[in-house]
């Protein structure tokens, strides 16, 4: 049960993660800068998330 918790969370926080980073794009294109630049914002603190996340994984998964 817990491995399936970590999976899906990693799975759904990437899936999150990468429609941030599409909205973002979109702004920049439509020239939405002030947005676009909130978006990456938003971006880069998901990936940060995800990457504690999977480190805490990692981390439990070794010591058992």
């Amino acid at each position: 049960m817990e491995k399936t918790y970590y999976v899906a969370t990693l799975f759904f926080g990437c899936i999150i993660t990468l429609a941030i980073l599409c909205f973002a794009i979109v702004c920049f294109y439509l020239h939405y800068l002030w947005i676009g630049i909130f978006f990456l914002l938003i971006f880069a603190a998901a990936i940060s998330m995800n990457v504690v996340f999977a480190r805490k994984w990692f981390h439990k998964s070794k010591n058992g």
